[in-house]
């Protein structure tokens, strides 16, 4: 049976670090600087038991945009979304996690 701390980081291989929706397909140390330049955050800090190492494809779309904007000397106009912060906690009282055990019950 799996343990609650391998459960905990499954589901955080899925989450997108920036947004913290699931959807995570990229990693985010590939966008390191871009990610500290943008959100003030450095995610080769993070630890995987902690914050998801991915970022989802329109967070990654997002910060091309940013990058090229910076690039030609343009203002950005990609609205970024605001960052999730990871802490560190307890596996059991996650909020991601707890929001993920299944499908919500259906309200009558």
């Amino acid at each position: 049976m799996m343990g609650q701390d391998q459960g905990h980081i499954k589901k955080l291989v899925n989450l997108c670090r920036i947004c913290g929706e699931t959807g995570g397909e990229t990693e985010s140390n590939k966008y390191r600087e871009e990610i500290l330049a943008l959100h003030s955050v450095d995610v080769s800090e993070d630890l995987p038991s902690v914050a998801p190492t991915k970022i989802c494809g329109s967070c990654r779309k997002k910060i091309d945009c940013c990058k090229i904007s910076v690039k030609e000397g343009k203002a950005i106009t990609a609205t970024l979304p605001v960052i999730s912060i990871f802490l560190p906690h307890n596996p059991g009282s996650c909020q991601i996690f707890c929001r993920l055990k299944g499908r919500p019950k259906r309200q009558c």
